[in-house]
């Protein structure tokens, strides 16, 4: 997973990528590390899904011009529109089984 350089490049991913994750997160939350290390685990270099890590305390205003006030939080953009929310505690896997279901469909 990338780590977001500025916010021109947010902009810039979620108007090129087909399906885009974003996980806002911070350096000092135990539960960001834990979902960054899975969604790497899940996303691999083949996949066809972007993934791109947002350091809060590096671009606080970047998170709150998408209205992140809380981490963790996810993000999924699917042709340039957001089409999944997390935010606190919630189900990795869902976000995962979600995410394939769009693919799938997009094969269809």
């Amino acid at each position: 997973m990338k780590t977001l350089e500025n916010g021109e490049t947010l902009t810039h991913l979620i108007s090129t990528s087909q399906v885009l994750l974003i996980h806002f997160g911070s350096g000092d939350c135990g539960p960001c590390a834990s979902l960054k290390h899975k969604i790497d685990l899940w996303n691999t270099p083949d996949s066809r899904v972007d993934s791109i890590y947002v350091p809060i305390e590096n671009f606080p205003e970047v998170a709150a011009s998408r209205g992140i006030f809380t981490v963790p939080t996810l993000l999924v953009y699917t042709e340039g529109k957001l089409s999944i929310r997390e935010s606190g505690c919630f189900s990795l896997d869902g976000v995962f089984s979600r995410i394939e279901r769009y693919l799938s469909l997009m094969d269809a």
